[in-house]
């Protein structure tokens, strides 16, 4: 069965508290993975112009800075920098895909590099 996106609708309300619990456990799960991702890409970024002389891309090319920030931390942190792009493609996967198997361990995996992520910056 395909996702129905308008969940992240009825989540968000959720969230901003204008609605009470209308959703399923696959759209929180969704939405907790992205948010991770973010989490720790911000968490990253930071990290990466304060410490690895990292220069952003700016304007039209900002999107590019996903890309940037994880290869900013491939030469001295090769982890961090494939855990951020592990948690970057199951981000884009529960952001994009109408099906998601293993969503349960996609969101404990995700979990656990976060914190791993964190931990290290």
């Amino acid at each position: 069965m395909s996702f129905d996106w308008k969940e992240y609708f009825d989540l968000g309300l959720f969230m901003h508290g204008l609605n009470p619990q209308n959703f399923t456990q696959e759209a929180a799960y969704r939405c907790s993975v992205s948010r991770i991702y973010y989490s720790c890409y911000h968490l990253a970024y930071d990290y990466a112009l304060s410490n690895l002389h990292y220069t952003p891309f700016i304007g039209t090319e900002s999107g590019r800075n996903h890309r940037g920030v994880r290869d900013a931390f491939l030469v001295n942190f090769p982890v961090i920098s494939r855990k951020l792009n592990d948690l970057h493609r199951r981000r884009k996967q529960c952001d994009y895909d109408d099906t998601v198997q293993g969503l349960t361990m996609i969101v404990n995996s995700s979990i656990a590099d976060a914190r791993q992520i964190i931990s290290n910056l």
